[in-house]
């Protein structure tokens, strides 16, 4: 194999299935905080800074940035399963485009709000209202195992986009065997009538996701699966380095990876050649001797991982503060300052840039039942009391960090200085 043809391999995946991996985390962390109030998240869920139950939001929100980016101009995107416009809520202002949703239930009034542009009331068993060629982009987010024809479907899909135009869709999925009979206990569940309206009707596998693309004569760029674990609200989502091994799990093994997403494209003529992944992938079948290895290093690198983690947490100054004054309900806030830098990386406290913040985050923390606790540099000390009159703080512990020393103000009135 020339070193041409390795690079361009190489450069498929690295833009395919481990797309992921290439995509910046600190847009989730940014729009998961924007919807933490009004979110289609649990509370658990929407509480921390990765979870992953928005990774499906997050990575349609990157391909389309990355979509609009190369059209250069503004996109219609056409959102199929829009319910009650979620996903135009996660996406903000981040992405310039033209909205248009389809659901089987349309409550017109709420997805204006959202910002549709557009909303039509359809059956995705039956031709779409929308004429051919008239999209840049379908999002067909954890619909399509609802569906008794998915083929039908996925073809009236390809008949809207535009050519050159994107596709992407996800589902849950499993290994073929366990989809199979999965699929097969539907079926019975089926005739017993036993399946109510809008639920699952089918199972997906990798390899029916690459079928179902295949026949539709779309060109696969992306299929991978999204994580190993799924803990909501477990303090790992406030982790990185937690979403990236799941992810990295999802792109070694996408048919163990709960999910799976992918990224087709409509080819721009007629006649263009179907790309299947298959064809450029450097990995040869892996033995089951050769999966056991991958398996074992991915948990050294998880369990290495999590003691570099632990470990300042265990020995930190700050750490032990946080704990003697944690009651359940405490937040924690500091000034931003060089010796606190471990604490705000490690998400112990949050970093504020001005003391005129501190007001803000009393008032709001206050407001929803929370005591908020700040750490302030001694030398700082007398310009936050100032700034800070009329909110009850009081010293109640000092912590030596180094050559640093910080004052604990909280308003409980809880140990002494």
């Amino acid at each position: 194999m020339s070193k041409k043809n390795m690079f361009n391999r190489l450069r498929k995946l690295w833009t395919g299935r481990f797309a992921f991996l290439r995509w910046p985390l600190e847009i989730l962390k940014e729009r998961v905080a924007s919807v933490r109030e009004n979110g289609p998240f649990s509370r658990r869920a929407g509480g921390t800074f990765y979870p992953i139950r928005a990774v499906r939001y997050w990575w349609v929100l990157c391909a389309l940035i990355d979509e609009g980016r190369r059209r250069k101009r503004r996109i219609r995107v056409a959102d199929v399963g829009c319910s009650k416009g979620f996903l135009k809520d996660f996406m903000g202002e981040k992405l310039d485009a033209e909205w248009v949703g389809l659901d089987m239930n349309i409550d017109g009034e709420v997805l204006e709000k959202s910002g549709y542009e557009e909303a039509y009331e359809c059956d995705f068993d039956k031709r779409l209202p929308l004429p051919d060629n008239s999209v840049d982009a379908v999002v067909f987010l954890h619909v399509i195992e609802h569906l008794p024809r998915p083929l039908f479907t996925m073809t009236e899909l390809s008949r809207i986009l535009r050519p050159g135009g994107l596709l992407l869709a996800g589902s849950p999925v499993a290994p073929r065997p366990i989809a199979w009979m999965r699929e097969q206990q539907l079926k019975a569940r089926i005739r017993k009538g036993k399946v109510q309206p809008g639920g699952h009707v089918n199972s997906l596998s990798c390899s029916k996701w690459r079928t179902l693309v295949k026949q539709t004569r779309l060109n696969l760029r992306m299929l991978t699966g999204t994580f190993l674990v799924r803990w909501s609200g477990s303090p790992l989502e406030n982790k990185s380095w937690w979403l990236r091994l799941n992810q990295l799990w999802g792109a070694l093994f996408p048919s163990l990876g709960g999910e799976a997403y992918l990224i087709a494209r409509k080819p721009p003529t007629p006649n263009s050649k179907v790309f299947h992944p298959a064809a450029g992938c450097v990995f040869v079948p892996w033995k089951w001797k050769k999966g056991l290895v991958v398996a074992f290093i991915l948990v050294i690198v998880f369990s290495w991982s999590f003691f570099l983690s632990t470990h300042w947490n265990r020995n930190c100054p700050v750490t032990a503060v946080v704990a003697r004054h944690q009651d359940g309900n405490d937040v924690f806030y500091t000034i931003k300052h060089p010796a606190m830098k471990q604490a705000v990386k490690n998400k112990i406290v949050t970093d504020l840039y001005e003391p005129q913040d501190v007001v803000q985050t009393y008032e709001e923390d206050r407001r929803h039942g929370k005591d908020p606790n700040y750490f302030i540099p001694l030398d700082l000390l007398d310009a936050f009391s100032q700034v800070t009159v009329g909110l009850d703080l009081n010293v109640v512990e000092d912590v030596d960090l180094g050559t640093v020393k910080f004052a604990l103000l909280n308003s409980e009135g809880l140990g002494e200085f």
